[in-house]
């Protein structure tokens, strides 16, 4: 326990025991009122009641214990249910009438009492405790923001009961979850088909009309209900963006999750992430509104935006880096973190670049990290002989001693930039305790020995903190009384804690910003061309089509500006009826000029709404007639998952799609003179290979350019936008081939390549580079008829896949999916160079722009990006796409 702790929390936090419920037993009664007798139940025992027909079609009962495995219910009607009404006929089946109207089980003493019938009469409608801290969830949804109700009562989650579910009762409930109150809508009979079995914890539950939190509201006695699976309630929200609540952000690193706690609700959300991390420490940047982690699974510092979107790769760490702390500086752009593995406490600025070590001397074990942007100055806590507490500037000089004495495990450290004080918490020692920023006036503030404390953060008059052996986080006032729990008490491991408070930041911070722009993308699923169709919108995590309401030319000229498209040919199309259980968008009142949808002044995140609609927008962005079209920059691939070509805009990363007939297209290249694609189809069962053409906009249009080749496996292709001619590798035939865009002059420029993978051109010096597995790996060089051949890289190679050269700057870039990383060299294999790694990779196509790296990693859902230094690594557009194919860049200032 917690020597500052009341009684109350040693009740509600304390270790529990296994003890036995008492329940009534009563065999075969006609009323539940005349069961007034008691018996002790098995560890493994619940509650129950049955209720069952007699002979003469009135009602008997059988109260007592059962084994709880029995208690969960099947899919019949009758058990866990309402109460089924039986036609009056004196002709009822005798093995109907005793078939069991209800069966149902609970959980605490003497819960049986009532549990098959109506409530007693007498009985008045149960209110919440004053100062009940209700916990809610939402489970079953298709989405975070949407599904069934639960509570959290008796150390276990349970539903609400559809009857009398309103309007009022879903905006109450998306309120408390940190969603919009306005436009919430009540959802009844289990539409989020919810196969939990739960227990029904409340019926009835009645609000009056000003009631903004649960608890303000009354319901049957708890457990007490009517209900079947059928019943469930539940709620339909839309985010609130941006959020203007208090929160605290969590790290629960047993389950490797995320999680935001709301203060005003007490309630949870986890944030999802790409893939499975492990993430062991974390800070919140409130500017950018990211959170930075160190993954102690692929030894890496990454960043996420809050809502789990943006994955971006700060910097790939030594195999033998055990990051304990870490810290972002948003004034100055700095992330530092401090490595028990190599023992030192390093720095890198937020976009991956300046690495550098600014502690590496008299360490022993470096653990938390805090931060004084202001004055550039760092704090940090240390174990080991002889544990202590540390500060110096950003650079490592000025080195000061400010704790030494009575210290053993200090875990954690924060700074109150208001007070100017250090918080600490020894896990050790079982102590919070504070000091100057100059080690002076050092007090404690909560003592407890058998606690292992872990993290804290600190708020205005609250401390909030982590204890490893307890199922939540906690806060206690900075004179150590009023300790308490925050939200619900059901987690498994909870690490880091950080807390965040609405319109507050470092001192000389930005607020947290919109990402209405960097995260915000729309698309045109393509009917007939992949410039004709209806319309998305990817907001805070997910996809959202657009509904027709107030849907005009303006609001179409916006997307298709949007989608690299001329705003003049642009124009709304014809609605078509909604196929999505997504809800719809509401964009409006654009002008037509906007660069980016979130400028239109009805389509901020924050006020998009659901309307009464049944029908989603299309666009047409452009005309068979317009003759100056011209996309300057995009990407173009294949995604094998949904089978489709993707455009993807490079301005904005928002993307068309173009419905494609399945096949197995294995590269992709685009010549601008013509507007078409060109790629090759492989049909693995009959060993053969085509390369094809279609036209970049218009459906159809496909046409074969090649024979087909038997016998072949086309691997990639690359093209020669000057001389029109395409290069492939073909794995099988084990050989570099060519031929015109027109499909005559068909070659073979090189045979006795083992493997070969990717190939690119350089158009300046009419060259060929490509890639190639096998026992020895390599990258090689060649004419484009085949001479002067030659090996530019042998040896630190595994796996090369992706290639692409920049002719004017005589440099090459490739990846390997064997040594995760991505390196450039010039072309002729000189000043050989690694510019990023990445070893939760599997890096497989590769292009480049004027500006950036694109690629991508068949262990993503995104396209990814970097400067073609290596620095600020990031994702490009939405994570739709698991499967890409043939990546391509297309950009005029290179091209």
């Amino acid at each position: 326990m917690f020597h500052t702790a009341s009684v109350l929390l040693l009740l509600a936090c304390g270790p529990l025991s296994v003890m036995s419920l008492t329940c009534l037993r009563c065999p075969n009664v006609n009323s539940i009122s005349a069961c007034n007798s008691n018996v002790a139940c098995a560890a493994d025992e619940h509650c129950y009641t049955e209720k069952r027909f007699s002979g003469t079609l009135s009602d008997y009962y059988s109260m007592g214990c059962v084994k709880s495995l029995y208690c969960p219910s099947t899919d019949t009607d009758v058990v866990i249910g309402k109460k089924d009404t039986l036609r009056e006929d004196v002709e009822v089946d005798e093995k109907l009438k005793r078939e069991a109207l209800c069966f149902k089980c609970c959980s605490t003493d003497n819960c049986n009492l009532y549990l098959c019938d109506d409530v007693d009469p007498t009985e008045k409608p149960e209110a919440f405790t004053n100062g009940t801290e209700l916990e809610i969830r939402l489970v079953g949804g298709y989405t975070k923001y949407e599904g069934n109700v639960e509570v959290f009562h008796n150390a276990t989650w349970g539903g609400i009961c559809d009857d009398y579910w309103s309007e009022l009762h879903a905006q109450i409930v998306c309120s408390m979850l940190g969603f919009q109150k306005s436009n919430a809508l009540a959802i009844k009979n289990n539409s989020f088909l919810d196969t939990s079995y739960t227990p029904f914890w409340l019926d009835d539950v009645k609000c009056p009309s000003n009631a903004t939190i649960l608890w303000h509201c009354t319901h049957r006695a708890w457990g007490s209900n009517d209900c079947n699976r059928g019943e469930k309630a539940g709620v339909k929200c839309y985010p609130a963006f941006p959020p203007k609540d208090d929160f605290i952000f969590l790290l629960d690193t047993q389950l490797q999750e995320f999680l935001k706690v709301d203060i005003s609700s007490q309630t949870y959300d986890v944030i999802p992430t790409d893939m499975k991390y492990n993430p062991k420490t974390f800070d919140y940047d409130r500017g950018q509104n990211k959170i930075f982690f160190f993954d102690d699974l692929y030894k890496q510092i990454l960043s996420i935006y809050s809502d789990g979107s943006g994955l971006s790769i700060i910097k790939q760490l030594d195999f033998n880096s055990d990051v304990s702390g870490i810290a972002v500086d948003p004034l100055n752009d700095i992330v530092f973190y401090s490595d028990n593995g190599l023992v030192v406490i390093a720095a890198i600025n937020v976009d991956g670049s300046n690495h550098r070590y600014v502690i590496s001397s008299s360490l022993n074990s470096p653990r938390s990290v805090a931060l004084l942007p202001e004055s550039q100055k760092i704090f940090w806590t240390e174990w080991g002989v002889l544990p202590k507490i540390e500060s110096a500037d950003y650079d490592g000089t000025g080195r000061t001693v400010l704790a030494t004495t009575n210290l053993k495990w200090p875990n954690s450290l924060t700074i109150d930039y208001s007070e100017s004080r250090l918080y600490f918490v020894d896990g050790g020692m079982g102590t919070i305790e504070s000091m100057d920023l100059e080690g002076s006036f050092r007090r404690v503030i909560l003592h407890d020995p058998v606690a292992h404390l872990f993290s804290l953060d600190v708020f205005s008059e609250y401390i909030y903190f982590t204890a490893l052996e307890k199922s939540g986080p906690y806060k206690v006032r900075k004179d150590g009384s009023g300790l308490s729990p925050i939200g619900p008490q059901d987690f498994n491991h909870m690490s880091q804690i950080k807390f965040y408070k609405y319109g507050t930041g470092y001192r000389g911070n930005t607020e947290m910003q919109q990402r209405s722009l960097s995260t915000t993308f729309v698309r045109l699923d393509g009917i007939s061309s992949s410039a004709m169709g209806s319309v998305g919108v990817y907001a805070n995590g997910q996809w959202r089509d657009v509904c027709v309401n107030n849907w005009n030319d303006p609001e179409a000229q916006v997307f298709c500006s949007m989608l690299g498209f001329n705003r003049r040919e642009s124009h709304s199309g014809v609605s078509i009826p909604f196929t999505s259980r997504l809800t719809p968008l509401y964009i409006g009142d654009c002008l037509g000029s906007e660069r980016h949808v979130a400028g239109c002044p009805s389509s901020e995140v924050s006020n998009w709404h659901l309307l009464n609609c049944t029908e989603k927008a299309t666009l047409i962005c452009f005309s068979q007639k317009q003759t100056d079209f011209q996309i300057d920059k995009f990407l173009i691939f294949f995604n094998t998952s949904t089978k489709d070509f993707i455009r993807m805009d490079l301005n904005t990363n928002s993307y068309t799609r173009k419905f494609f007939t399945p096949e197995n297209i294995t590269s992709v290249v685009y010549d601008p003179f013509n507007q078409r694609i060109y790629y090759n189809v492989v049909d693995k069962i009959a060993t053969t290979s085509v390369i094809k053409s279609t036209d970049l906009i218009t459906s159809g249009n496909s046409s074969n350019i090649s024979n087909i080749f038997s016998e072949s496996d086309i691997n990639s292709l690359a093209i020669d936008t000057n001389s029109h001619t395409i290069f492939y590798t073909d794995v099988k035939k084990k050989l570099i081939g060519a031929l015109l865009t027109s499909g005559s002059g068909s070659r073979v420029v090189l045979t006795g390549i083992n493997q070969p993978r990717y190939i690119t051109v350089d158009k300046l010096d009419t060259t060929i580079f490509w890639t190639e597995w096998g026992p020895v790996p390599k990258i090689e060089k060649a004419n484009y008829d085949g001479t002067n051949r030659r090996s530019l890289v042998t040896t630190g190679l595994r796996y090369p896949n992706g290639i692409a050269v920049d002719p004017k700057a005589k440099l090459v870039y490739f990846c390997d999916a064997g040594t995760h990383s991505i390196e450039v060299m010039n072309t002729d294999g000189s000043n050989r160079r690694v510019l990023f790694t990445d070893l939760s990779s599997s890096l497989d196509g590769l292009t480049i722009t004027s500006k950036y790296i694109y690629y991508s990693d068949k262990n993503k859902r995104h396209v990814l990006r970097l400067n073609r230094d290596g620095t600020n690594h990031t994702s490009a557009g939405p994570p739709d796409f698991p499967q890409v194919i043939g990546l391509h860049a297309y950009d005029i200032i290179l091209n």
